[in-house]
């Protein structure tokens, strides 16, 4: 499975870890992508309960560009973990695991249990089924740069806000009316850096307007 984010952080400074996205529950087949000090961290759960955690340690709030690569081959399980097109870590398990990613039980912007979550500005979130070749992931990033050379549409989510996905749809749901993200259309990178270096910032629902259902989870759908 292929999974790639873009997006703004507003607090890193956590310290304990905090939800950006958060697939599966328990502890077999999950995904994991938090923020914990200055550090970004994605934790896998394989079929087995067995652990994997790549990271990489970030110095700004962004944008960043996130993509994970989940492969189950026949010699073994394959994970890589890139950011703004730099490697960052890859993790190879000789050990053949029957990973199978968790669509159903999907959290954007907490964690699977519905709390701890970040608060952060999401550019772009998209899941795939299977492998993607090489020139797919340059087009993704090519994709990614052009939503953030001019005007930017996002949502905004508080440590308190998330999205979670429906039953037998692509959308990612909420219903409580005090935990819903923001719809917040900027007029660039530069407008969304200072906002978030504001000293009494502004919250998200004095800014935009809160969202209840976006399309975007599941097979190559892209949620904005």
């Amino acid at each position: 499975m292929v999974f790639s984010a873009g997006f703004f952080v507003i607090n890193k400074n956590y310290n304990n870890k905090r939800y950006l996205y958060d697939f599966g529950k328990g502890d077999r087949n999950k995904v994991s992508f938090c923020i914990e000090w200055n550090v970004l961290i994605i934790e896998i759960f394989d079929d087995k309960g067995k652990k994997h955690e790549l990271t990489s340690e970030i110095d700004g709030h962004g944008p960043y560009f996130a993509f994970l690569d989940i492969i189950n081959r026949d010699d073994g399980l394959y994970i890589s973990f890139i950011l703004d097109e730099e490697e960052q870590e890859v993790v190879v398990s000789k050990r053949k695991v029957d990973f199978k990613f968790d669509y159903e039980n999907s959290v954007y912007g907490a964690s699977s249990e519905r709390n701890m979550g970040a608060t952060f500005i999401d550019i772009m979130s998209m899941t795939r089924e299977g492998v993607l070749p090489i020139d797919g992931k340059l087009q993704l990033y090519s994709y990614y740069k052009t939503l953030i050379s001019g005007e930017i549409d996002s949502l905004l989510y508080e440590d308190h806000e998330y999205l979670v996905s429906s039953p037998n749809s692509n959308f990612l749901v909420q219903a409580n009316e005090g935990e819903k993200p923001h719809y917040i259309k900027w007029r660039s990178c530069s407008d969304i850096l200072e906002y978030i270096k504001m000293d009494n910032r502004v919250p998200g629902k004095d800014l935009g307007q809160p969202i209840g259902a976006v399309r975007g989870l599941g097979k190559d759908d892209v949620s904005k």
